[in-house]
């Protein structure tokens, strides 16, 4: 993208014809090699937000996920991964795949917390309280109407669970979030993902100024 943003600058200062038809030749080739790398970087982005996502500690529903299921989540992510064709994203994976199992550790506990959860009450206000809990734990990673959005879905989920709860309500809470809260953080997996992708995204994408941004907008 760099390389095409300054062949697209070459180009624009051309005065003769001769000249101009020559950079616009080199914007041309520029042009078709960063077409290709930013599909790249877009298929990888995507992934790596899946990757994210697949290592919440419960979907989008509030159900706490289980180690098969993560590890099926991950296996299938990891392999579109590989299906992208680079020379580097194999040495990026293979940390990954070797500290795969470090990854699912904490999906241990989070399958013990539940089924211990399912015994103190219902399962749709255990959903409700771990949706409660996913959602304030996201609002202290995001900023600005990502944040709110986070705030207001905890409320909500919040009051949801404290009408069918009443006077349990406060015990309840507190023990779903003291227990989520117990575990390895989410995030700190997460950010292990992307510390081992984010140099190849940079290194497909290259640094941006405003006027590039403008330029793939």
């Amino acid at each position: 993208m760099a390389r095409e943003h300054e062949r697209a600058e070459t180009f624009y200062n051309a005065k003769s014809e001769a000249n101009l038809q020559k950079r616009l030749e080199q914007y041309e080739r520029a042009q078709q090699t960063c077409e290709p790398a930013m599909v790249k970087y877009d298929q990888l982005d995507e992934l790596l937000h899946l990757l994210r996502e697949a290592l919440h500690f419960c979907t989008d529903f509030g159900r706490l996920r289980t180690v098969a299921g993560v590890r099926s989540e991950l296996m299938a992510i990891l392999s579109l991964i590989e299906e992208i064709d680079d020379a580097k994203l194999p040495h990026i994976l293979k940390p990954i795949g070797s500290h795969l199992d470090d990854l699912l550790v904490p999906f241990e506990q989070v399958e013990s917390i539940h089924t211990e959860l399912l015994n103190l009450m219902p399962e749709p206000i255990v959903d409700a309280l771990v949706l409660a809990w996913h959602h304030d734990h996201l609002s202290h990673q995001s900023h600005g109407r990502q944040r709110h959005y986070h705030q207001r879905e905890c409320q909500q989920w919040l009051d949801f669970a404290q009408g069918l709860l009443e006077d349990q309500f406060d015990t309840f809470k507190g023990l779903v979030f003291e227990k989520l809260d117990s575990i390895v953080n989410a995030s700190s997996l997460v950010e292990m993902v992307n510390s081992l992708i984010r140099p190849f995204l940079h290194t497909c994408r290259g640094p941006l100024n405003n006027h590039q941004l403008k330029l793939v907008g």
